[in-house]
């Protein structure tokens, strides 16, 4: 199930891997700041921590999070040949990134969610050299945070994420080399576009081989004439990539000339097409129900940080519960991950995490940022739609501010154009501007009472283009916006607890279940009543597993199941 050569070199990042990287997690030196520059001395007596786990988590210090939240790594790596280039990658780090190779400045970064790398050759010798890392984890309310408190641990927030929480590797390769890339497929049409961003290639050729299997299905070549090579090739007698039939197929991008392989990317594609059509969702031209699960992606002992058995685990329970979507909410998950659910054939959103409040930097910075995590992420197949906001966080007045509204529209629309087969939602939850997706959060606790409301909004919808979301009183679409026929999802509801132990501190929506068969009932209801609404054509129930006070969980923090998932799994089948 899990092939792909990429994923076979036991590279941290499937979707961009090269033959010749060295992972350097494990145990780094670790300090608190103490109002000093550990440039220079690193202290003797420092903390050791295990990269990646965070301090916060039990995995790293086990230590909650600091007012004054500046941290430093140190660790001394050995060098034994120089190469023209050689990178260091980070596959998150929260928030700012201050980075020193042998006691210089190379570079710093903004931004918890997205990939950084910086190029150290320069800056390193043989044998050993040292890496120092500031960290800086500012705790402002107007930057890309997601479901991390700014304060007190309370409700659905949750304890900070401090510093590096995924891999660290070294890759290294000669000065003319591939940047990034985006791969655009279509099933229907039989075509892969490719655009690449190379460094110093010019003149050089770019060789593209697709292997279905070990089978060389298709090589090509393109002469370099500038930075960005942009090509649309023909792939013929193809399958499709789905829930049922989640074909990949590997692809090698070589930088090269007659004598000289200057770089080699090892990746992976699947051939697919997503669009709505009269309020329904088509793959690949076939009607889909969306069956989906919110997934916050914390973990037991690591928090944000998960281990390669823990994706693989979540995931195939998730598909024998009977689902065939995952709304990774408020974060971004770790390459490893969304690989799995490429091969499992999970349609999954992108979802960008909420700041708290709007400003003029948050606007200035909004696109620089998420662009970044965009192209990260963008070129795994099960990725079908990205999710701007949430339930108006960070765009509060959304509402009826125009100049609100504006920039969400602005957003929305930068991203259609850069990604036209990517279906965008503008505001998950309620008061939505221009958006694929009409998303509806909605935790009535019953299943009739959900359904009659729902039923009683479609007509409004339908009538005068807007309607309530729930009781709650917020709209489905902001001031100014009308329903355009687009795919309603109800993109949480449920959300049911199941109090065995009744914790005092647990949290959930409604009152807890003490007892399963309580609990199997509420969700059959709830189920029973929503298969009669036929106008929504997508779930996601809340939630995977519990989280801190939240017992909201089908399995448990530590993934113990509460239930036969085969109830589930006929649950979701009735859809």
């Amino acid at each position: 199930m899990f092939y792909s050569k990429s994923y076979k070199l036991k590279h941290p990042n499937p979707q961009f891997a090269r033959e010749n990287f060295e992972i350097l997690d494990g145990i780094w030196n670790f300090a608190f700041d103490d109002n000093k520059d550990f440039v220079n001395d690193f202290p003797v007596d420092c903390l050791k921590i295990r990269v990646p786990f965070t301090y916060q988590s039990y995995n790293g210090l086990n230590i909650p999070t600091k007012d004054n939240d500046i941290i430093w790594y140190h660790k001394k790596i050995v060098i034994t040949k120089l190469y023209a280039s050689i990178d260091l990658v980070f596959l998150g780090c929260d928030y700012e990134l201050i980075l020193y190779v042998n006691k210089k400045y190379v570079g710093k970064h903004l931004g918890g969610y997205d990939q950084v790398r910086f190029n150290i050759s320069e800056f390193l010798s043989l044998g050993e050299n040292e890496l120092t890392i500031k960290v800086v984890d500012y705790k402002k309310k107007d930057i890309i945070r997601g479901k991390q408190t700014t304060s007190s641990i309370e409700g659905c927030f949750y304890e900070c994420v401090t510093g590096i929480y995924k891999s660290v590797y070294l890759e290294f390769h000669e000065k003319s080399y591939i940047d990034n890339y985006y791969l655009s497929t279509s099933y229907l049409n039989q075509k892969m576009r490719l655009e690449v961003n190379t460094i110093n290639c010019v003149n050089k050729i770019l060789k593209v081989e697709i292997f279905e299997n070990k089978s060389l299905i298709l090589s090509k070549k393109f002469e370099i004439a500038s930075d960005k090579i942009v090509q649309e090739i023909e792939v013929n007698n193809i399958k499709p990539w789905s829930n049922n039939n989640p074909q990949l197929y590997d692809v090698i991008l070589t930088i090269c000339d007659e004598k000289i392989i200057y770089d080699k990317i090892f990746t992976y594609i699947g051939f697919q097409d997503y669009k709505v059509k009269n309020g329904r969702f088509y793959v690949n031209e076939e009607d889909t129900y969306l069956k989906g699960i919110l997934y916050q992606g914390y973990y037991d002992k690591g928090f944000y940080t998960g281990q390669n058995e823990d994706y693989k685990k979540d995931l195939l329970l998730i598909k024998k519960m009977g689902f065939n979507f995952v709304r990774i909410h408020q974060k971004i998950e770790d390459p490893r991950w969304l690989y799995y659910a490429d091969c499992l054939g999970l349609y999954c959103t992108l979802e960008i995490p909420s700041s708290k409040e709007f400003s003029s930097n948050y606007e200035k910075n909004y696109l620089k940022e998420t662009s970044r995590i965009v192209l990260d992420n963008i070129n795994h197949p099960c990725v079908f739609s990205l999710i701007l906001f949430n339930e108006s966080w960070g765009i509060n007045n959304v509402k009826n501010d125009k100049l609100t509204q504006d920039f969400v529209l602005n957003c929305y629309n930068y991203y259609k154009k850069l990604y036209p087969n990517l279906l965008v939602c503008s505001n998950d939850g309620w008061e939505h501007v221009k958006s694929d997706i009409c998303s509806i959060h909605n935790y009535a606790p019953e299943g009739e009472k959900l359904y009659l409301f729902e039923k009683k909004q479609y007509d409004l919808l339908l009538k005068n283009g807007d309607a309530l979301a729930n009781e709650a009183n917020y709209h489905i679409y902001a001031q100014g916006y009308k329903y355009q026929n687009e795919l309603i999802i109800l993109s949480e509801f449920g959300g049911y607890g199941l109090n065995i132990d009744d914790s005092k501190n647990a949290w959930c929506y409604g009152k807890a279940s003490s007892n399963v068969d309580d609990y199997i009932l509420k969700l059959t209801n709830m189920y029973h009543y929503i298969k009669k609404l036929d106008f929504i054509r997508g779930i996601c129930y809340t939630q995977f597993n519990d989280i801190y006070p939240e017992l909201n969980g089908i399995v448990s923090i530590d993934r113990k199941e509460k239930i036969d998932i085969k109830i589930l799994k006929k649950l979701n089948d009735l859809l």
